[in-house]
């Protein structure tokens, strides 16, 4: 698998994300070959965003979905897109819980390893957009 070169993200490139996370609760299965992550989030519309979509759109690259809920509803496929980069949920609430697990396998998997033995940690933490 082929990856894209690193992209320059400069500070004017940001704006203010569409959904803010009040509470976040993270459960990690590791495994040799695969881990398994679930996750619930407490999001809400942010209010600075009144123009903001209505759909939630959420980055994760190497991720096999096996579970999604909004407030303790599961969703089906035709409820949302997934691609290789991201995940699209159309028309969520102004206020909601997202419930998903999700699959990590073998490289992936690895490079976490990797990552956390050199004292890496990645990602935003109170955003999504």
């Amino acid at each position: 698998m082929e990856q894209d070169a690193p992209r320059t993200v400069h500070r004017s490139d940001y704006k203010p994300p569409d959904y803010l996370i009040d509470d976040v609760e993270l459960r990690f299965e590791l495994g040799e070959e695969e881990t398994t992550v679930r996750s619930t989030l407490s999001l809400r519309r942010n209010p600075q965003r009144p123009d903001a979509s209505s759909d939630l759109v959420l980055d994760g690259e190497g991720l096999e979905l096996r579970l999604l809920s909004i407030d303790g509803r599961e969703l089906v496929p035709g409820d949302y897109e997934v691609d290789e980069r991201s995940l699209r949920i159309a028309g969520v609430p102004e206020r909601f819980t997202l419930v998903s697990e999700v699959a990590v396998h073998g490289q992936s998997v690895a490079a976490m390893r990797h990552d956390r033995k050199r004292g890496r940690s990645e990602g935003g933490a109170g955003e999504a957009g």
